[in-house]
């Protein structure tokens, strides 16, 4: 995986440098420039702050989650599912809203900025919140299309998880 990584980063730069050159008007060779650097680290250290946060947290949870019982392990797996689910529209929207926002700023439309913030949180809430409520007041049906009939320990551990948790999403959503 590292190598993998790795070679994509530098093959990624390789290419940055020559779509770069093509795009200058100037022949001017490529050039990173220390402020925007700190500007991009600005941004990106919240960010790695969050996902680090989540991926150790799920780091330390695993190990507690496999010493429980089969279900438990079951519905932790298909609650992880469940939650991508719900998630991956608002996501999708927030990174569209990525592209749209580069483009606009590079054109020089900055005021669009905002209108398209709002057009992306509100299409990600009404994609997202309508499969976050049918979890919510459905838990035991939802638990019930990734089991076995009479996997009732499995199931009650899913549906524990899914009104205990997912009302948060909201708050995991926003926070993206």
């Amino acid at each position: 995986t590292f190598i993998s990584i790795f070679s994509v980063f530098i093959f990624g730069l390789f290419r940055m440098r020559k779509e770069c050159r093509m795009l200058s008007n100037e022949k001017q060779p490529f050039k990173i420039y220390k402020e925007d650097i700190k500007e991009g680290w600005k941004m990106a250290i919240p960010c790695m702050i969050q996902q680090g946060v989540m991926y150790i947290s799920s780091a330390v949870i695993q190990p507690s989650i496999n010493t429980l019982n089969s279900s438990a392990i079951a519905a932790y797996s298909i609650c992880v599912q469940l939650y991508d689910i719900c998630t991956i529209f608002f996501y999708s929207a927030s990174k569209g809203l990525t592209t749209v926002c580069t483009q606009c700023y590079g054109k020089g439309k900055v005021n669009l900025i905002n209108k398209c913030f709002f057009i992306s949180s509100i299409q990600g809430i009404l994609l997202s919140a309508p499969i976050a409520i049918i979890m919510i007041v459905f838990p035991n049906t939802v638990a019930s299309l990734f089991l076995q009939e009479g996997d009732l320990l499995t199931a009650s551990y899913i549906a524990r998880y899914i009104t205990l948790c997912f009302p948060f999403i909201a708050l995991a959503t926003m926070t993206n």
